[in-house]
Parts: structure tokens; sequence; C-alpha cells
């Protein structure tokens, strides 16, 4: 979590730095992870800031996600196993129109699993590759609905999430 602190204000930070003649894009929503391994999806949040450079359609956007689900198994031993993802990404994206601009990310996922017993804990990390699109529509002056898809595999197991948030241009 401390994490996605100082990244949300590291964006926010950059945004004040800027020129005030480009275009910029902060949105935040929901985001759910499909592990297809699990029977559950993940379920979290995602902050993307998409920065459009001053005359021109092309901008960058930044983007991190972080879900999670935690249950417990009830079996001879209860089990109390805690599934997390955090991903990382920078990409290009395109205003086609006024209202449209779609784009493209790469960057870094991470996959956690932890589990707890009363005779101790345990916990594995694995890292991978994220790729992922979306498209960001402001249908009237300052807001915008963005959704996107990512993958990534970790844990020999594909890890997709979609995202659909909104938040405001200016």
């Amino acid at each position: 979590m401390k994490i996605i602190s100082l990244t949300i204000a590291a964006i926010f930070a950059a945004a004040s730095f800027t020129a005030a003649a480009a275009q910029h894009t902060i949105t935040g929503g929901y985001a759910n992870t499909n592990v297809k391994t699990l029977d559950t999806d993940l379920k979290g949040v995602n902050v993307k800031y998409n920065y459009t450079f001053d005359n021109s359609p092309f901008g960058l956007i930044a983007s991190v996600t972080a879900t999670e689900h935690e249950e417990t198994i009830n079996g001879y031993i209860p089990v109390k196993v805690k599934g997390e993802y955090f991903s990382a990404a920078l990409g290009a994206s395109y205003a086609v129109t006024d209202w449209a601009k779609p784009y493209v990310m790469i960057g870094s996922g991470k996959g956690t699993i932890k589990a707890a017993t009363y005779y101790g804990d345990a916990e594995e990390n694995e890292n991978g590759f994220v790729y992922g699109a979306g498209i960001q529509f402001t249908p009237f002056a300052g807001f915008t609905i963005d959704t996107s898809y990512e993958h990534t595999k970790v844990f020999e197991s594909d890890i997709n999430t979609f995202v659909l948030g909104a938040g405001w241009r200016f």
C-alpha cells in the first residue's frame, strides 16, 4: 500500500510541474483480476495519469493497479490464504478525436500468495512482464471514462485484469 501512495504522490507532483497548455487526465477506478488457477477473482483499484503534449495528439500514460482476495479454507487445519496482484505500467496514448484517446502500456506485475496456519506462515512472490491496452473517453468537458485490459503471467498462470474508471481532464 505504501508503494501505491508514493506512486500517486509522484503522479500528482509531476502533473503540477508540467506546462499549463498541455492536457492532463487523472482517473481512478475498479480493477478486477482473473487468475486462471483460482475460483475467485481479485478485486481492487487502479489509478492512471495521462499527459498529452502541447499541440500534439501524442501523450504518455502511467498506470498502477492493486488487487487482492483473502479467504479461509476450513479443513482439519484451517488455512488463511491471501492472493495479491500489483502492477505498474507506462505507455503511449494518441488522441484520435477530442473525446477518444486509445493507449498501450508495458510494465511489471507482481503476484503474491500468502498462507497462514496455526503452525506458521508461508509467502511466495513472482514477477512478470505486463502488457495492456485501453481507451479514455471524454464525453463532455472535464469528465473522462477509462476502460482497459492488462495481461501478465506469474506462477505459470495467466493473469487478466480489467479496469473501469472515471476521472477528470484539465
